[in-house]
């Protein structure tokens, strides 16, 4: 169970690391040639099995809880500000993402554990594989050991990846001159890169089979809140973020061989959130593509119904409702797959392409391969896996490719322009249910504040677009002003706000 003092315990195990992580600023030449070998290390085979392992929230906390003088006058504050810990700790929801599901200390916790028939929520891999990232790796085909501290919920390792390799090197500032797959191969995750750090969140945002972070249709019917679609730059900025972007940052040692060693981190300078948005879109369609295809692609069965777009079946008790009136893809009565990941695609292809002709094929390519996948789910009740399996590749190719023309494109004000058009006059033909609209609001006050074009506030306020961030704000408490929000939405008065913000 979870310690009654946990935070005290932290601090002590901190002060003993912070300890040894002051003594690596000091380290000697034979220690720093030491590391370099680390540096220099041949990649693993591709089939090779993990090896990494968990060193623990504490193995962080002593550096990155709060900067000791030594390490603001050697300057490394100048590149990472060491209260990192601190603020996660203190402010982020993720810190309380085992507190959350303890029966303990949540009465809907409690009532979950009981319909699922959970014993021991600290045993529970279907549940700490998100909530406090105990890891599943197929290649072996086994689950590792429980992560050290796992009561801490999502904690650093959970999104940078496990320490036991790259802890000490990373203290030191030739660190900076790697490239994200030489620190890859140590295990270590560059979030920095938005691709990357979009593929870490929505393993669990979305979800990944692979890992085995799935929230069944079993657990949103014992009471798990539904997961609401999620446009990544918003949520981070709500987090609130423990982390300076490049150009936030002073002048710090190695600066140039950084940017060298990771353009796609350090591409947009300013205007980095919107490309960011862009990019995580892309990465949350090929999240959700991938969900479904570690669940169809022996084409002889069907994924979980948790998968499906749940507004094809959950209906207000109501008439008349937004869903009934809605436009239907596909066959009526036959569930389709999750509307929100499709919404902001056409935005990116926009951004990516200057040339009219260029955007238009693209777009066109898009709306046939999705078209397509979309009809597999027609095909017949709840799909047909065959088609499913092979719909879903032809559309992962075309998102690569769009993936990789986002990268390649620069991040300047008429490509931001030209997605922030494609957002405010939608196709007739663009499905836009609540989620839908909420990515498409979240997306454009993204995009507008790099334009220093603000947006209406009634759009917010229609729409709940202020998430339930920090620790002091409840997501159970705010699931029900949702909902609300959700029954009262309107596809054409939708429409008709984008319209406006158009002229």
């Amino acid at each position: 169970m979870i310690s009654s003092h946990p935070i005290p315990r932290l601090v002590a195990l901190a002060f003993f690391m912070l300890l040894g992580g002051a003594a690596l600023v000091f380290v000697s030449d034979h220690e720093s040639s030491r590391s370099q070998t680390l540096f220099a290390q041949q990649p693993a085979p591709a089939n090779a099995p993990q090896t990494w392992e968990y060193e623990g929230v504490a193995s962080c906390a002593g550096c990155h809880e709060k900067p000791s003088a030594i390490y603001e006058r050697t300057g490394a504050t100048k590149f990472v500000a060491l209260t990192e810990s601190h603020t996660w700790l203190e402010t982020d929801k993720h810190a309380k993402a085992v507190e959350l599901i303890d029966p303990a200390k949540n009465p809907l916790a409690k009532a979950m554990c009981d319909k699922l028939q959970i014993a021991d929520i600290h045993a529970a891999k279907e549940c700490l594989s998100c909530h406090a990232n105990w890891q599943y790796d197929k290649r072996t085909d086994q689950w590792a050991e429980r992560p050290k501290f796992h009561e801490f919920g999502v904690s650093c390792e959970s999104c940078h990846g496990a320490a036991s390799s790259w802890l000490k090197p990373h203290t030191d500032p030739q660190w900076r001159k790697l490239t994200p797959q030489a620190k890859g191969e140590l295990g270590f995750v560059e979030v920095r890169n938005p691709e990357a750090r979009a593929k870490q969140c929505l393993a669990c945002h979305v979800g990944d089979a692979a890992q085995h972070k799935v929230v069944t249709h079993e657990m949103y019917a014992a009471g798990h809140p539904p997961l609401p679609g999620v446009e990544l730059e918003t949520f981070a900025n709500a987090m609130p973020p423990h982390w300076r972007h490049i150009h936030e940052k002073p002048q710090f040692e190695f600066r140039g061989d950084f940017i060298r060693a990771n353009p796609s981190a350090t591409a947009g300078r300013e205007l980095y959130k919107s490309r960011a948005a862009l990019i995580s879109t892309v990465v949350a369609m090929q999240t959700s593509l991938s969900l479904v295809g570690d669940q169809t692609d022996d084409a002889t069965r069907l994924p979980d119904f948790a998968t499906f777009d749940c507004y094809a079946c959950h209906h207000d008790l109501q008439s008349p409702s937004w869903r009934q009136a809605r436009q239907v893809v596909g066959s009526p009565g036959r569930p389709r797959p999750a509307v929100w990941p499709t919404t902001l695609v056409e935005a990116a292809i926009a951004f990516a392409h200057q040339d009219p002709s260029a955007a238009a094929t693209a777009t066109e390519q898009w709306r046939t391969a999705l078209a397509q996948y979309q009809a597999a789910f027609s095909a017949q009740p709840f799909g047909d896996p065959a088609k499913i399996s092979e719909a879903r590749k032809v559309l992962g190719a075309l998102l690569d490719s769009i993936l990789l023309d986002i990268q390649k494109s620069p991040a300047d004000q008429a490509a931001i322009e030209r997605a922030y058009a494609k957002l405010v006059a939608p196709s007739e033909t663009q499905a836009l249910d609540f989620d839908a609209a909420r990515q498409i609001a979240w997306a454009l006050n993204i995009l507008a504040a790099d334009l220093g074009r603000p947006l209406p506030q009634t759009l917010a306020d229609k729409l709940h677009l202020a998430l339930p961030a920090t620790q002091a704000k409840s997501i159970p408490d705010d699931l029900p002003l949702r909902m609300k929000a959700m029954s009262a939405y309107d596809p054409k008065t939708f429409r008709e706000a984008l319209h406006s913000l158009n002229k």
